[in-house]
């Protein structure tokens, strides 16, 4: 079932890193964290409560970004778009 405070989580075997964006937009990595507990938000029905119950507050953590829209052009133009035209001219 896919949460609705948790938008991807990603594991990282080597490091023992678990990193998680939330719907908000923040992203945050999780240091120390077992295989056998990024194992278990994946499998679990709710991730949220799998994550508040088994990582927040139990392991190290760090916030990477804060991915937030860009603010509207005003142009009317996407940033995307804004971009291509300025390399056209």
């Amino acid at each position: 079932m896919p949460s609705s405070v948790i938008r991807t989580v990603a594991y990282d075997r080597a490091r023992f890193e678990l990193t998680v964006s939330f719907a908000s937009g923040k992203v945050y990595v999780y240091s120390l964290v077992p295989a056998a507990v990024a194992d278990g938000i994946a499998a679990a029905p709710s991730e949220g409560a799998y994550f508040n119950a088994n990582i927040r507050d139990r392991y190290p953590y760090r916030q990477l970004r804060a991915d937030r829209p860009a603010a509207p052009a005003s142009s009317g133009l996407s940033l995307r778009e804004a971009l291509k035209a300025s390399h056209e001219g």
